[in-house]
């Protein structure tokens, strides 16, 4: 050692030394203070995870200073899905779509979906019947059954009722019945004769008897035969269309022309009576023959009143009633004749027309009965109560319908 130089004697133990911290150190270490100006990161670790839309970060640490490294992770991006209905279109109103991110559920689309329209079916329409109402046809949708076309109501119709018809001719007034039925349905309806009765209108044609002069006082009477009529057999309504001194004929004597009045009538009548001729008799006016056709003779008014009477009215019942028999009655007036030919071209004309006939001139017992006494001609008040009333309502019930 005597002969090593001076710098060799202190050179050689730094390298020794330097060679046992070597074989102490690692390799990393060695590096480290081999190299010292480079760092040592470890693993990355990250601190945000990138999501569809925003970037994420990582960061690492120098191993042997702790200085940190950071980097952006970039963002993933929407993964699209399949649209999805959120609200489904209905008739009326649009829906919409929408497609969404699979990842993070935002919604990436949107889309309207058009309203349907509606599906339109046909409400048949329900014609009315006579009892029940009907219906127009219409429509509804069949998917949200929203009315499109509304059905409107038809009032029922209502019964179509035939004529009253006589079903079952009886001479038992009290077993004699009507019937009424719908030329629609054959709906029936049935009546007995007082029910029948009492759905007609009465009109009465006549002179001073069947106005109402009273032959006791000349007043007039309170209940004149028509009305008393009307009254027992429950007319729905009467009409007393008598004048007193009324004729049949055409006169120059200032007299009501009956026929003439009659033929100008047109109201509503089921009930018809006619009860003329004594005033023809009492002035004399002409009797006239069957083949009478005109106003100026009894034949011939009698023929002008039926013909018009039974083709205007031919639904109505029609009677005559012969004049009442009156003191002079029995022998022949001015021309010719006696007031028995006056009922007795009443009853021939009225059967050629199948008009029956009451004949008060034979069966109306005026002459029989005292209490009726008054000027000979006109019966009274109580006579027409008593008797004259009574007997043409049973005349009506008896003939009526049959």
């Amino acid at each position: 050692m005597k002969n090593i130089p001076r710098k060799l004697s202190i050179v050689i133990p730094v390298v020794i030394l330097m060679m046992g911290l070597f074989m102490l150190c690692s390799c990393d270490d060695l590096i480290i203070d081999v190299h010292p100006s480079e760092h040592v990161f470890g693993e990355w670790a990250t601190l945000y995870e990138p999501t569809c839309t925003t970037d994420g970060e990582r960061e690492r640490i120098c191993k042997l200073c702790n200085e940190a490294e950071s980097e952006k992770i970039a963002k993933k991006g929407h993964i699209e899905g399949d649209f999805t209905v959120v609200k489904p279109a209905t008739c009326t109103e649009q829906g919409y779509k929408v497609k969404k991110c699979k990842i993070c559920n935002e919604t990436i689309d949107f889309e309207n979906i058009p309203a349907l329209g509606h599906s339109e079916t046909v409400d048949s329409a329900a014609a009315p019947t006579c009892t029940e109402s009907g219906l127009t046809e219409g429509s509804h949708c069949s998917v949200c059954n929203e009315i499109i076309v509304t059905q409107e109501s038809i009032p029922a119709l209502g019964h179509k009722m035939s004529e009253w018809n006589l079903i079952n001719p009886s001479d038992d007034v009290n077993g004699r019945f009507f019937e009424s039925v719908c030329q629609a349905c054959e709906y029936a309806e049935r009546i007995d004769l007082d029910e029948k009765l009492s759905s007609l209108t009465y009109v009465s044609f006549g002179d001073s008897i069947t106005y109402g002069i009273d032959g006791v006082d000349w007043g007039l009477m309170e209940d004149p035969y028509p009305e008393l009529v009307s009254r027992m057999l429950g007319f729905k309504k009467f009409t007393n269309l008598a004048v007193s001194g009324a004729t049949y004929c055409e006169n120059k004597l200032g007299r009501t022309n009956m026929t003439k009045k009659i033929l100008s009538f047109n109201g509503e009548a089921d009930v018809i009576s006619l009860m003329l001729g004594v005033n023809d008799c009492y002035v004399g006016l002409p009797l006239g023959t069957p083949e009478s056709r005109d106003n100026t003779t009894i034949y011939g008014s009698l023929f002008l009143i039926s013909e018009y009477l039974t083709a205007n009215y031919e639904d109505a019942f029609i009677f005559y009633m012969t004049p009442f028999p009156y003191r002079t009655c029995y022998t022949n007036n001015n021309a010719g004749y006696k007031l028995e030919d006056v009922a007795d071209a009443i009853k021939y004309v009225a059967e050629i027309y199948n008009i029956p006939v009451l004949d008060m001139y034979l069966y109306s017992e005026y002459e029989n009965v005292e209490m009726h006494r008054g000027d000979g001609l006109h019966p009274s008040q109580s006579f027409m109560r008593d008797y004259t009333a009574p007997k043409i309502v049973s005349f009506i019930k008896e003939n009526y319908g049959n």
